[in-house]
């Protein structure tokens, strides 16, 4: 047995991957942007969000039923609906060795693009909504247990 079929058996025996069902988008500005505008409108209203600024640019993942202030910074961002995220559930330890990889190749295998998220306690693998059959059956494939939940990522309830 290969390391990496080694891996994912070790991997998706330990890990079962939760799909959420909210649909997400995902929203790019240039570096410049400055986003004090959406911070209050993120913080109070949604109960998930990614927030990455790099030199190069401001990335912003949102439940795609959050509506976004016109043109909030000045500068329209370009963005792509339609993603839809699976949670590893549990804590990810920073020494577990090799979970992207063990979820991300039988994906990468058939042929699904992805955007990952991650956070200090899990990861999120977000796959085109359209292609979230496909992506089940390649995890479940590589044995991994797939939980569907109602439980919304989106806004707020209050």
């Amino acid at each position: 047995m290969s390391t990496i079929d080694t891996l994912r058996k070790l991997t998706a025996a330990k890990f079962t991957l939760v799909v959420y069902p909210d649909q997400l988008a995902i929203f790019r500005w240039p570096p410049a942007a400055v986003p004090n505008a959406l911070f209050p409108l993120i913080i109070n209203n949604v109960t998930f969000f990614s927030l990455t600024r790099t030199q190069d640019e401001f990335s912003l993942v949102l439940p795609a039923d959050v509506e976004l202030p016109t043109d909030p910074l000045g500068v329209p961002p370009k963005s792509e609906a339609g993603w839809r995220a699976f949670r590893v559930q549990g804590q990810v330890d920073f020494s577990e060795v090799g979970v992207m990889a063990a979820i991300t190749i039988p994906l990468a295998e058939a042929g699904l693009s992805i955007f990952v998220v991650s956070t200090f306690d899990t990861d999120y693998v977000l796959v085109k909504e359209d292609q979230l059959s496909d992506a089940i059956k390649a995890l479940e494939a590589a044995k991994f247990t797939v939980k569907k939940t109602m439980q919304k990522l989106g806004k707020n309830s209050q």
